[in-house]
């Protein structure tokens, strides 16, 4: 309205300035007046346009800032919101399904056993032999047991905690021994740690080598025979899952240089 007025009253000296020229034929007036027209047309015209330049503003900042923000609606959607007397929640995701207690195994040393010429690995010479018995015990009737595959690894160490060997892949006997031993339920399984041939004490290790048996190819165990000089203080053995699951127990022991050492402790680590 304010820009209407304004333009029609310039408009009018504009008008007056060229009548007065006609009519009156005095110049000085009539620029006088014509030029009080055009400044009012100017100032009407600048004046009136400048708040129609502001009133659009805010679209252009609110379109602006709806693109900047609008990947943020997926922000963390754990967030609340809360406007006055209402709030808005996303929805939590769901709580994971409870994993169900997943069978254990059970393994415990129960000591050394002695016993002469294990399954005639030396048939033609008298030897004496000692192994370590493990057994996967039963658990209460509420609990589930697993059935590991274990192989086994020993360090020997003599009486002052010196590594005298690091045996892998002890051998599991009876027989010449084999590589991997499956733990039953409550049944003894025996680790050779040490076989006594003329005097020395020896450590075994099983390895899988490859044969040919009646023209076809396969994997066969071998074993190896490594000889302890030094009196043997302690042997720490490891047995490891085939789930990658670790036990370990400390034997400490008696050598009196002369035989067999004798166990005193079994700690489990």
């Amino acid at each position: 309205m304010l820009r209407n007025l304004g333009m029609g009253v310039s408009s009018s000296l504009i008008a007056a300035a060229i009548a007065y020229w006609f009519t009156e034929h005095h110049f000085i007036p009539a620029l006088v007046i014509g030029g009080a027209g055009v400044v009012g047309f100017l100032l009407t015209w600048f004046f009136a346009k400048k708040p129609e330049a502001v009133s659009a503003a805010p679209f252009s900042v609110n379109q602006e800032n709806k693109q900047e923000f609008a990947p943020h609606t997926e922000i963390n959607p754990q967030f609340n919101i809360s406007v006055g007397n209402s709030s808005a929640s996303a929805a939590a995701p769901e709580p994971a399904p409870e994993k169900k207690n997943e069978p254990r195994c059970n393994i415990h040393c129960k000591g050394v056993k002695w016993g002469v010429n294990p399954a005639n690995t030396y048939p033609f010479i008298k030897s004496t032999f000692a192994a370590a018995v493990f057994e996967n015990e039963a658990l209460p009737d509420s609990a589930d047991l697993r059935i590991p595959t274990v192989k086994a690894r020993a360090v020997f160490r003599n009486p002052d905690g010196l590594e005298i060997l690091d045996l892998t892949d002890v051998a599991w006997i009876p027989g010449n021994g084999k590589k991997h031993e499956t733990l039953q339920v409550n049944t003894p399984k025996y680790l050779l740690l040490f076989t006594l041939v003329k005097g020395k004490l020896r450590g075994r290790s099983v390895q899988l080598v490859d044969a040919r048996i009646r023209g076809r190819g396969r994997k066969v165990a071998a074993y190896q025979d490594y000889d302890i000089s030094l009196r043997v203080g302690s042997v720490e053995i490891q047995l490891l899952t085939e789930r990658e699951v670790l036990y370990r127990v400390l034997l400490t022991l008696d050598d009196q240089g002369n035989g067999l050492p004798s166990l005193t402790e079994s700690r489990e680590l």
